[in-house]
């Protein structure tokens, strides 16, 4: 049975991605041929792409974030999204945190010697993955070794 899949990538959609975008590039290209899947990206995303897009793409906006996550059955989203559109939190539709990304972990690495600073953002990082963890019904991860990281 086919769903309608939302894509909520959290970086832009260009002809030169970086790896966020290319992953949801991707994801959009294997779901589409079974499902309804629109691909929305916080940019507007070129025309040109749109050839090679079996999905539907469009921008995620404030304003238009309600329609999107009601039109769809399944919301697929990354990093930051939840802080971005609180309104997510209470939805009613099947939440899907894709962890590729251990932010914290990242966040050692970029903030080290920052002091409080860096105590304050890895705090926030923390914070961001585990409201992912609480509100998601289901959980994406690169491989089998990050599943481990994961899991424990």
């Amino acid at each position: 049975m086919p769903h309608s899949i939302l894509l909520l990538c959290p970086d832009y959609i260009t002809e030169r991605m970086a790896g966020p975008a290319i992953r949801y590039w991707e994801f959009a290209k294997s779901l589409a041929p079974l499902h309804a899947v629109t691909l929305a990206a916080p940019n507007s995303i070129p025309d040109f792409l749109q050839v090679e897009m079996p999905a539907r793409l469009v921008q995620h906006t404030p304003a238009n974030i309600a329609e999107l996550a009601n039109g769809h059955d399944i919301i697929i989203f990354q990093g930051y999204i939840l802080d971005q559109y609180p309104l997510l939190r209470q939805s009613r539709k099947i939440l899907v945190a894709d962890m590729y990304d251990p932010v914290p972990l990242e966040g050692l690495e970029q903030q080290k010697g920052q002091g409080v600073a860096e105590v304050q953002a890895i705090a926030h990082q923390v914070r961001m993955m585990n409201d992912q963890l609480k509100l998601a019904d289901y959980f994406l991860c690169a491989n089998e070794r990050q599943r481990d990281l994961w899991l424990g």
